[in-house]
């Protein structure tokens, strides 16, 4: 028993020798040692009075030159063409950007088959979203453009007639006088109508070019207003259908449906102002449309029609 107490008291010995001497090193990976490792060790330097922060930045007006604080990038939605170190270019070139729009105005059918010379001036009424593929200097963009439009011509005048295919049926005889009428149908006639109204239901889509003309036309980068102007080509795919009035009964009307296939160029101009984190735009717009159709058989149902809209949207 007192061999076994000198062993244990000389274990703890040794143990609270090495535990000293522990505590008297310095760390050996470390310049600041255990009586120095305070928070303000550890801490980030405070900015001194003259250096940039991220409220003075947010807070500067658009188009000012600015100064990042240490360690941070210019996020690519502010505009920048190359959006700093850690994100590289939006696009293939340049940023990329989007706008949201609508547009209405006449629609004038001036030319292309026997119905078009039967309509009144029609109105157009739309909406849109559009992709813009901005070069590096930001006054120059593709753009691709999808939307919805609709558009509805009066007809001119129930003295005007045109010929149409008619359904037609024929009562099929029966000796009951009292039975049901059953009809059968026959082939389609010949029948003269006036033209009440043509209602078109069309998916835009087209690709264009546009060019800003006092400053980039960039989200962040417009420091005041700008112009705009460019043009494109592209094709539209819908439904029509035209309410006809018979010339011998004009209590009763018939109605045609067909698809509608189209073609179209144009040309437009926007007048922008930067507000806050988007550009407003509004402007005109100029189109010339071909639309083929096969709505009043055996007459040709094709309409040329020139356009003129007003626009407005916003670009982010």
């Amino acid at each position: 028993m007192t061999i076994a107490r000198l062993l244990l008291g000389a274990i703890a010995l040794g143990c609270s020798l090495k535990s000293a001497t522990a505590q008297s090193q310095q760390w050996p990976d470390s310049p600041v040692t255990p009586a120095k490792a305070t928070a303000e060790n550890f801490l980030p330097p405070i900015p001194s009075a003259g250096d940039p922060t991220a409220t003075s930045v947010l807070m500067a007006p658009p188009g000012a030159p600015s100064v990042h604080p240490a360690g941070t990038v210019t996020s690519p939605w502010r505009g920048s063409s190359s959006g700093g170190a850690c994100c590289g270019p939006t696009g293939g070139n340049g940023p990329v950007t989007y706008e949201l729009y609508t547009l209405t105005g006449p629609s004038l059918a001036i030319g292309g088959s026997e119905l078009s010379g039967r309509l009144k001036t029609g109105w157009t009424v739309g909406t849109g979203v559009r992709t813009l593929l901005f070069n590096q200097p930001g006054d120059a963009a593709w753009v691709l453009d999808l939307g919805l439009g609709f558009t509805y011509n009066r007809g001119r005048s129930s003295k005007i007639p045109i010929d149409v295919l008619t359904p037609r049926v024929e009562r099929v005889p029966n000796p009951d006088p009292n039975a049901q009428p059953v009809f059968r149908p026959l082939s389609d006639g010949i029948g003269q109508y006036s033209v009440r109204g043509l209602s078109r239901t069309n998916f835009n889509f087209s690709i264009g070019r546009d060019w800003f003309l006092r400053s980039p036309g960039l989200v962040g980068s417009e420091a005041g207003p700008n112009w705009r102007v460019g043009g494109d080509v592209g094709g539209r795919y819908g439904t029509a259908h035209v309410d006809l009035v018979p010339i011998g009964d004009p209590a009763n009307y018939l109605r045609k449906h067909g698809v509608t296939q189209s073609i179209f160029t144009a040309f437009h101009t926007n007048y922008e102002v930067p507000v806050r984190s988007f550009i407003f735009f509004t402007g005109m717009r100029t189109e010339l449309d071909y639309t083929f159709t096969n709505v009043v058989p055996p007459k040709g149902g094709d309409i040329l029609s020139l356009n003129f809209y007003l626009t407005a949207g916003v670009r982010y």
